[in-house]
């Protein structure tokens, strides 16, 4: 992944709506909860060519002395990540630097007048783009306005069924692992993107052991409205699973033994009924 579409697309539409180009831009604060989001992120807002935006920030070119500063407050890794509150705080950063409210030391060579902001919500698929211009700048100016910004937009995918299916399966497209992840989930947390049949795609908790490959296959089961993932069987494995299932089925009393393995479950004599 080199780009995220939803970055492209919230930034065309902000420089639509202030009638701001790139090049106008004095500053800019990119959601780099990670390193290589804020290069993507310089990249996506057209700040510099796709694959060259690690060349600015090597060169300088975006430090807080650079030609076009980006996270000149230190980011999210040095401000920290408060996931709800970050695109906030990008927002009030900025709002401080271009009213002069900050440490002298703190304060850009040029006075900046139009400021940036980009963050990432969910799972890359609800950025924002947030534009700041001066008050006395027309919100609404008159007359034709072109933005030289055109991003290539990647087409999306195939909207999920409704209602969503109980059970499918569904073929491995990426997988990652979370080593900290939000309140209420255990870590480490796996999740899987997984591509249904009809092209649709979900992103489901993998309860399989060890993340998958991706290309693989996976069967998803829909509980309380989020899918959870674990690995396709393979024929001999999938045989096994319905017969252990069968003969767990009939045991005496009509009660389960559950946990019990395929061989464990065989009806013993004087014991078990056996399974028609």
């Amino acid at each position: 992944m080199v780009s995220f579409n939803s970055t492209r697309q919230a930034a065309k539409a902000a420089y639509d709506m202030a009638r701001v180009r790139p090049d106008e831009i004095d500053f800019a604060e990119v959601h780099d909860a990670f390193t290589i989001f804020e290069i993507m992120g310089s990249e996506d807002l057209g700040f510099f060519p796709p694959g060259q935006g690690w060349q600015a920030a090597m060169s300088g070119e975006t430090s807080a002395q650079g030609g076009l500063p980006i996270n000149p407050s230190g980011g999210l890794k040095a401000r920290g990540h408060p996931v709800g509150a970050s695109g906030l705080a990008q927002v009030v950063e900025a709002h401080w630097l271009l009213t002069g409210r900050v440490e002298p030391e703190r304060r850009l060579p040029k006075e900046p007048k139009i400021a940036l902001t980009q963050s990432i919500g969910g799972l890359g698929n609800n950025n924002l783009v947030t534009i700041l211009v001066p008050a006395e700048r027309p919100l609404y100016p008159k007359g034709r306005w072109h933005c030289p910004y055109d991003p290539e937009i990647v087409p999306l995918s195939p909207a999920p069924p409704e209602p969503l299916p109980q059970n499918l399966s569904a073929k491995v497209v990426s997988c990652t692992r979370l080593n900290t992840p939000p309140e209420g989930f255990q870590a480490p947390l796996d999740l899987v993107l997984a591509r249904a049949k009809g092209g649709w795609m979900t992103l489901a908790h993998w309860q399989g052991g060890e993340p998958p490959k991706p290309g693989g296959g996976a069967e998803l089961e829909l509980v309380e409205g989020r899918y959870r993932a674990g690995p396709a069987p393979g024929l001999g494995e999938s045989l096994a699973n319905k017969a252990g299932w069968a003969l767990r089925k009939f045991t005496k009393g009509g009660k389960e033994k559950a946990g019990a393995g395929v061989e464990d479950d065989v009806p013993k004599e004087g014991g078990e009924e056996k399974a028609s």
